[in-house]
């Protein structure tokens, strides 16, 4: 009798246990830890223009694709406001699988070669599936813990921001010798996904009881659009989208995120350009992730504790940390500065890290959590714009140096054309001027005769017949 009572203890704790919210953080990490797929794409990318031949032009266009599926995730917010947490993880599962499984079968030639568009939608599908499972695990977490939503966003998105050196690792450890092995591995990841479904469906349940998150039945989306509550009060969708305080937020994504990421995208061409062995770069890459992860956390711990002691708001740490990455951009420019490339990336992937969990906490407390699925898919909407906007025209003077093959100025021309392009995008708002846009097409117009003379020398006694 008397173990039965134990056992019956035991099976209660056990419950109480896997039905808290310290379980639910627990799967949430687990499932961010294989939720980062858009993270791994510069490690298969070449894979995928080497195998079904593409060139730079439709590349452009499959790297376009994969930043709309990465940013562009408000209507997988809707969708989690609206049905139950294990069906939206089952959706997030199932397109993940099938995106990939497409991609991996055009990359081994099972099935015939498709148009650059097809494979971009595969790739946007990949990718903005794992929008699902992030929604669903940083709105619980953060209505379960309130109170240190700064530390939650940090650890979470940091793990997110990890993955992307974790899942190259896996695949350098089982898949040595198969180039494809990245694809399958990242197909095959909703099953970890799926395992964390049903303590977040206990844990959101919890959460959502509380009366502040009680949504009102009947409720019109277009009710009170104007007439908007105070900050820190529960916002409707509408009233948030429309408000001063996210157009705000929007210019610190296009402006911060949007230009740290297009940095990101091209660090390993530039360490090329600067005639660093692959090794290096490839290495520079994986620490790019490592730093992204600590600015991540150490934003998120840091800006909690300003807050709480010396009542310093996240948006003064978001001034720092663009500061800090306009920095990291300009000594990117600048090859002649010893280590300057080593530092950039340290101070690009920190800066850039840091950002999203401030971001994040700043929609949370100025516009509540009773749209948080939604509202926290906002942030990053605009970034792909920004990355548009500095992805490089086909004939631009760094796609002519990878062309050209080393030269002795190499660098002298990589840095002037660095320069105007990254110091354009280094202050937030006076990047919006339209002067400053003019001198850089001026700029990049001068550059790029100079590349043409380079190319095609004019003719003279010197010249070869």
């Amino acid at each position: 009798m008397g173990d039965g009572i134990r056992g019956g203890e035991c099976f209660q704790f056990a419950r109480r246990v896997v039905g808290g919210r310290w379980f639910v953080v627990f799967a949430s990490l687990l499932i961010m830890a294989g939720a980062g797929a858009s993270y791994i794409y510069p490690a298969f990318s070449l894979m995928v223009k080497e195998s079904l031949g593409y060139d730079e032009d439709e590349m452009i266009v499959i790297t376009f694709y994969k930043d709309i599926g990465t940013y562009v995730a408000i209507f997988n917010g809707l969708i989690c406001e609206v049905i139950p947490i294990w069906l939206v993880l089952l959706i997030g599962s199932v397109l993940n699988f099938g995106s990939f499984l497409m991609l991996w079968s055009t990359v081994t030639h099972k099935i015939a070669r498709p148009k650059a568009w097809q494979v971009g939608l595969y790739i946007l599908i990949g990718n903005n599936a794992p929008n699902f499972t992030n929604t669903i695990a940083l709105s619980t977490c953060i209505r379960n813990f309130p109170e240190s939503r700064g530390v939650v966003l940090g650890l979470l998105k940091g793990l997110l921001g990890l993955c992307g050196a974790i899942l190259t690792q896996i695949y350098k450890g089982i898949y040595v010798n198969e180039p494809t092995g990245l694809i399958m591995k990242q197909q095959m990841d909703p099953a970890s996904e799926v395992l964390g479904e049903r303590p977040e469906a206990i844990s959101s349940a919890n959460a959502s009881s509380s009366p502040q998150e009680e949504k009102p039945k009947g409720c019109n989306c277009f009710a009170n659009i104007f007439n908007k509550p105070e900050r820190g009060e529960d916002h409707s969708i509408l009233q948030a989208i429309l408000s001063i305080d996210m157009l705000h937020i929007f210019l610190i994504s296009i402006c911060g995120w949007g230009t740290g990421m297009t940095a990101f995208d091209h660090f390993g061409r530039l360490g090329i350009a600067l005639a660093k062995k692959e090794r290096v770069v490839n290495s520079i890459l994986s620490l790019i992730s490592i730093w992204n992860y600590y600015g991540r956390v150490y934003s998120g711990f840091l800006s909690e504790i300003l807050l709480i002691k010396w009542k310093i708001s996240r948006a003064i740490m978001v001034v720092v940390v663009l500061i800090l990455q306009a920095i990291g951009l300009l000594l990117a420019a600048y090859r002649e500065i010893p280590g300057a490339f080593y530092v950039s990336s340290v101070t690009v992937g920190f800066a850039l890290g840091a950002q999203i969990p401030l971001l994040l906490a700043m929609i949370s407390e100025l516009f509540g959590l009773k749209y948080f699925c939604t509202l926290l898919n906002c942030a990053q909407i605009m970034t792909p714009i920004a990355i548009s906007i500095g992805h490089k025209p086909r004939n631009s003077p760094l796609q002519k140096r990878d062309n050209l093959g080393p030269y002795s100025s190499g660098g002298d021309l990589y840095k002037k054309f660095r320069d105007k392009r990254f110091s354009n995008r280094g202050d937030t708002f006076e990047s919006l001027d339209s002067d400053t846009y003019m001198k850089f097409r001026e700029g990049e117009k001068t550059t790029e005769i100079e590349m043409g003379q380079l190319v095609n020398p004019p003719a003279g006694n010197g010249r070869r017949q």
